[in-house]
């Protein structure tokens, strides 16, 4: 499954895809530009209670928390601006 959603960089709302994957532990989302497959972005299930909260809620819930979790981090910009792919754990 793929969901777009938008991210404001350098003040220009941009459009952004996160898409359900499989990690070694299990489901992960990846964040990559609307116009491109370059992974920016991986986030992985954390922990024994991140993956029965993950197994709990719809497939788009998990897809909005991980977008929202690696914008709010900071992750998504870092690897703009980097040019390097980010990691991080919900």
């Amino acid at each position: 499954m793929i969901k777009t959603f938008e991210h404001t960089i350098n003040g220009q709302p941009t459009p952004f895809c996160v898409a359900l994957a499989e990690g070694p532990d299990g489901a992960r989302a990846v964040i990559s530009t609307a116009d491109s497959a370059k992974t920016l972005v991986v986030m992985d299930i954390l922990g024994v209670i991140g993956s029965i909260k993950s197994a709990l809620e719809s497939t788009d819930d998990f897809l909005d928390r991980a977008a929202r979790k690696a914008a709010d981090e900071g992750l998504i910009d870092r690897a703009i601006s980097t040019g390097e792919p980010q990691q991080g754990a919900i």
